[in-house]
C-alpha cells in the first residue's frame, strides 16, 4: 500500500439572483433596491481528490 502523494479539496458557493419588474427601463433613483430585493439561490459544491503513489 502506497502513502498518499497528495489530497485536494475545494468549496464553492454561487449565488444567484433572477427577478423582473414591469419598468422597460432602467432608472438608478427608482430600481436600486430592486437590486437587493430578490433572494438568492444559493448552491453549495464541494469536490474531493486524492492521488495515491506507488
Amino acid at each position: 500500500m502506497g502513502i498518499p502523494a497528495g489530497v485536494n479539496g475545494l468549496f464553492c458557493l454561487d449565488a444567484g439572483t433572477e427577478g423582473f419588474d414591469q419598468f422597460g427601463d432602467f432608472s438608478f433613483s427608482r430600481d436600486r433596491s430592486a437590486l437587493f430585493r430578490d433572494r438568492p439561490t444559493n448552491i453549495f459544491q464541494i469536490k474531493g481528490t486524492c492521488w495515491i503513489g506507488r
